[in-house]
């Protein structure tokens, strides 16, 4: 899940393209921001002593995200093993992937270099300011905002935004996943973004999508650029194999239900995103709880609980022939009562908690319980979880 960071903006994704430029799409009150620019824009002739200071701080950051293949392509840093970027030549990088720490979000070097500029010009107050934040009533309103295109330039020895929209405004399209080879797509609802209105009274930001879907509120679940679609296909045949499984079992398995897809433009097979059960209210993930972004950090007898209760529900579906998949602490949301739920079934893994070659198997499960019981316990390395 992307956060928003204390500076008002979220970074959806960003991209390295050839030449080593880089493009980063940016959230910010309801608009969207493509910015696209490279080494060749940073050349400052005003720097008699050293012109090409900037591009060489703008390359260090890079180095620091995409490392030391600058020319080649690659994966970038995405961490569900499942990047297809429409350009060989592009490399992506988000706030879901190891732009963010392993317990949330942690603005890049490139981000920061990328965004100074706009906050010390106030672009983003003169584009998207508060006072005249777009009207979100639908969904289809959070996945087309207004969209504006800029670059970076050296104007007089500064660093400056230079805007690069067209006159006619354009809006978001947004992402797309082909789920036709999925066996229980047909199974659920199939609903238009129009259709589907926004919870009131809560935050609209683009991260956090919540909608109401027969009078409840539920969460949307957006498709996500350089995602390809098997993670897609999967955690919807999951969740239906899991509601089918464990509908009338007295076992203590939590997880968000599936309620609908919502159908993309193009074709009726095509999905911008799942609609799935909320977890609301909520306090936040077992990393937000840890780390201290929602209050106090929490009691040890309760971060033992905790991981009972996981360990507990990774039992119960290794028992029944399920595998999780992407067992992380970004992925295990704690409720009212402080009772974990376990979500994201679509498989990958997360750096640092699963073996690459474990992925989507129940070995990797019982590693990343054994990564989970060191960082809620304190206890140091222990022996493989069974």
């Amino acid at each position: 899940m992307k956060e928003i960071n204390d500076k008002g903006y979220t970074v959806e994704y960003t991209i390295k393209i050839e030449d080593n430029g880089i493009c980063l799409r940016v959230h910010c009150n309801g608009r969207a921001f493509d910015i696209e620019y490279g080494p060749q824009d940073l050349y400052n002739p005003a720097n008699k002593t050293n012109p090409r200071a900037l591009e060489q701080e703008y390359l260090d950051a890079l180095h620091h995200i995409f490392g030391d293949d600058d020319d080649e392509p690659g994966q970038g840093m995405d961490v569900d093993d499942a990047t297809d970027l429409s350009d060989p030549q592009d490399q992506l990088s988000s706030p879901d992937s190891s732009a963010m720490s392993e317990c949330g979000y942690e603005e890049s070097p490139v981000v920061a270099f990328t965004m100074a500029p706009f906050l010390s010009h106030g672009t983003l107050e003169t584009f998207a300011s508060k006072s005249s934040t777009p009207c979100l009533n639908t969904l289809h309103d959070v996945l087309h905002p207004p969209l504006f295109t800029f670059s970076l330039r050296v104007v007089e020895g500064t660093l400056v935004p230079v805007n690069q929209s067209p006159e006619k405004m354009e809006y978001v399209k947004p992402y797309d996943a082909d789920v036709w080879k999925a066996r229980h797509w047909r199974d659920y609802p199939r609903v238009k973004s129009r259709d589907i209105a926004m919870a009131r009274n809560v935050s609209l930001l683009p991260n956090t999508n919540l909608v109401m879907f027969n009078n409840r509120i539920c969460w949307f679940k957006p498709v996500i650029g350089g995602i390809d679609d098997a993670p897609y296909r999967r955690e919807i045949d999951m969740l239906f194999r899991l509601r089918r499984k464990f509908k009338n079992l007295d076992k203590p398995l939590r997880f968000p239900q599936l309620e609908a897809t919502v159908i993309g433009e193009r074709r009726e097979d095509m999905i911008n995103g799942l609609i799935l059960s909320a977890v609301y209210p909520n306090r936040g993930t077992i990393a937000d709880q840890v780390e201290g972004r929602r209050g106090p950090s929490p009691s040890p007898s309760l971060c033992e609980r905790w991981y009972r209760e996981v360990e507990a529900m990774v039992h119960i579906l290794h028992s029944e022939g399920f595998i999780w998949g992407d067992v992380s602490p970004n992925n295990m949301i704690i409720d009212e009562d402080e009772n974990v739920w376990i979500a994201d079934f679509g498989g990958g893994y997360t750096c640092g908690w699963i073996e690459p070659e474990d992925m989507e198997t129940m070995k990797g499960d019982l590693e990343g319980l054994k990564v989970l019981k060191e960082y809620l316990l304190d206890v140091g390395p222990l022996e493989d979880a069974s």
